[in-house]
């Protein structure tokens, strides 16, 4: 199985919200493997602005905000069409969100606005901040905060020792 850990920044907190970035990386017991990173040019990205967290954004650090003016941008459409093929070529089988009902429901929003299937069933759907909670892990922030792909390292990388610590017991067994 290959799990992936998304992490999405918006700018709102409902679905329906415009994406700024998808961040997600591959994760197993043993560690991290590939990332995905997509920066998205806001104009393009269907949705809704929600000025609480336009404000929110204001108050972020320098280096969270210089995703709205990242020179890497690409298309809402492009950034959804190549995290569908990046997940699929890692042979994804579980998507993770922290939580699962914020990221999730928000990315499955936009892949669809976009034109697109998720490639994942409601089956496929776990929560890292319930698993590191019941662990009693704490994330380990390194990188820049609000960066979608800094932040799903992090999570991911808390969520691998919490299911070590536990045992695994969510996939069916340890490793």
């Amino acid at each position: 199985m290959s799990h992936v850990m998304v992490d999405i920044e918006t700018l709102g907190t409902t679905v329906g919200s415009k994406l700024v970035s998808i961040g997600a990386c591959v994760f197993e017991p043993c560690g991290l493997g590939e990332t995905f990173y997509a920066s998205i040019d806001i104009d393009t990205s269907p949705g809704t602005i929600d000025t609480g967290t336009l404000k929110w954004w204001f108050r972020q650090s320098e280096a969270a905000r210089g995703v709205f003016w990242d020179i890497n941008a690409v298309d809402h459409k492009m950034a959804i069409s190549a995290f569908i093929h990046w997940w699929k070529s890692v042979g994804a089988t579980h998507i993770w969100g922290d939580p699962d009902h914020f990221d999730i429901p928000i990315l499955n929003a936009s892949i669809t606005a976009g034109g697109f299937k998720y490639p994942w069933t409601h089956r496929d759907v776990r929560d890292a901040r319930t698993v590191r909670e019941i662990a009693e892990v704490k994330i380990e922030h390194v990188g820049t905060a609000h960066n979608a792909l800094d932040d799903a390292i992090c999570q991911a990388k808390a969520t691998i020792i919490a299911l070590n610590k536990i045992g695994w017991p969510i996939l069916g067994g340890k490793p």
